[in-house]
């Protein structure tokens, strides 16, 4: 009888030691979609109504397209929060979807920034699975932030391809005048790729800064 209960119970730990890694791991998912999709976007609204009320404080008075710009980032990352919560609750296959959610939302940005951003893709679009796209979807929005944020870039572009059995994802930034950015490791689109068994890397090519996220399929 011992012999058939402690494998039992082997088993039934073994099943309880996974199903807490894989609640540690969604909770992990969902600390950093909150940090992308929430606290940096309140981030950048802090810093531009501090921008406007430095140039009050300098006797400006000419604020009203500042606060017309800040009004349309809000709204953009107010959609983008009620999307993320929309995703949270859907348990429907959202396959096929990846590139139109990521031209709509660049199309969004570049109104918001001024950043043009021209999205790249395969004519038969990018085909992949939930969790894969809800993380894809997540590293775009995040290197755009990144490029609003860290660099004086006028125009960006997103390339996803897939190459045998991997998915590829490029985003990448132009350098005016010959200025490059300064180095750095962007740690949340890292962590994304890395809990995907993929990576990524950071060059800077023909005056361009290039975050490339490779992750198998």
């Amino acid at each position: 009888l011992m012999e058939q209960i402690v494998p039992t119970v082997e088993i039934i730990r073994l099943v309880d030691r996974l199903a807490s890694d894989a609640a540690e791991t969604e909770r992990q998912r969902i600390a950093r979609d909150i940090h992308d999709s929430v606290i940096q976007p309140y981030i950048g609204i802090q810093l531009g109504l501090a921008a406007i009320r430095q140039k009050l404080d300098l006797g400006g008075f000419d604020v009203m397209s500042d606060v017309k710009n800040l009004i349309e980032i809000s709204g953009t990352e107010i959609n983008g929060l009620r999307n993320y919560m929309s995703g949270l609750r859907s348990v429907h296959s959202r396959d096929g979807s990846l590139v139109p959610a990521v031209e709509r939302f660049a199309a969004k940005f570049s109104e918001a920034a001024g950043i043009r951003v021209q999205v790249e893709t395969a004519s038969d679009g990018i085909h992949v699975n939930d969790r894969l796209a809800a993380e894809a979807f997540q590293m775009v929005a995040e290197g755009l932030s990144n490029i609003r944020r860290h660099t004086e870039a006028t125009r960006a572009s997103i390339s996803l391809a897939h190459l045998d059995d991997r998915f590829l994802l490029s985003i990448a930034n132009d350098a005016p005048n010959n200025v490059a950015s300064a180095p750095f490791v962007p740690r949340s689109i890292t962590e994304r790729a890395r809990a995907l068994g993929g990576g990524a890397s950071v060059k800077c090519e023909d005056g361009e800064t290039i975050v490339r996220v490779e992750i198998p399929l």
